[in-house]
């Protein structure tokens, strides 16, 4: 009853995203939810949740913060985030191929190569962070950044997220329920994520090689 919902946004494998309004705070707000067809899969349940848990605790001013986690009516876990009003970087850079020929040329919103590798450094600033805190993103892709309408950069999209370090402990490593449930984490030789931006030990089904070292050359 919190939430009044205002339309869908996008969809994707796992779950819907709809733009709703906080009717306590009068904010309009992003709510994921799960597809009610996989309610009955706990491991797809337990890796939402965790997505949710793991993003709520990365802090970063490029990263999505996450407000609330719980459950609708029908028992679909949802959680509630900040809406980023945009294009996702992919569309950016698309832009400025187009107004470019020989030489690098601004597009007609003034993205240019220089703004791209700028927002590409804060992206860089935003994943390094998440490795400092014990989480590999497993899916930075350039439609996995948004580029908001006044300049904000930030990385969405966690759910392939994998929690590393945290069973060595220490003070501001992330910890997901998942995490916990051994029977729950993603086994040796399953592969997950997008090709054209795998490292090779990814791309390989090789988790236990997986570290915070992107695209390493071998």
């Amino acid at each position: 009853g919190r939430y009044e919902d205002l339309g869908a946004l996008g969809a994707g494998g796992m779950g819907s995203v709809r733009r709703v309004r906080d009717v306590v705070l009068n904010r309009p707000m992003a709510m994921k939810t799960l597809h009610p067809e996989l309610l009955e899969n706990a491991e797809v349940v337990a890796r939402f949740v965790a997505e949710a848990q793991a993003t709520a605790q990365l802090q970063h001013p490029g990263i999505v913060p996450v407000h609330e986690l719980g459950r609708l009516d029908d028992g679909r876990p949802y959680f509630t985030m900040q809406e980023v009003r945009g294009r996702t970087l992919g569309a950016v850079i698309a832009s400025v191929h187009a107004a470019s020929g020989d030489t690098w040329a601004a597009a007609p919103d003034g993205w240019s190569f220089r703004r791209l590798i700028d927002a590409f450094h804060r992206v860089c600033e935003a994943v390094a962070y998440a490795h400092d805190r014990g989480v590999i993103h497993r899916d930075i892709k350039p439609e996995n950044v948004m580029v908001g309408e006044h300049g904000e950069v930030l990385v969405v999209d966690w759910g392939l997220a994998k929690v590393v370090g945290a069973e060595a402990g220490g003070e501001g490593l992330v910890v997901t329920g998942r995490w916990q449930d051994d029977s729950f984490a993603t086994r040796m030789g399953q592969v997950a994520g997008t090709p054209a931006y795998m490292p090779p030990e990814q791309a390989r089904g090789d988790i236990g090689a997986l570290d915070r070292q992107i695209g390493r050359a071998h």
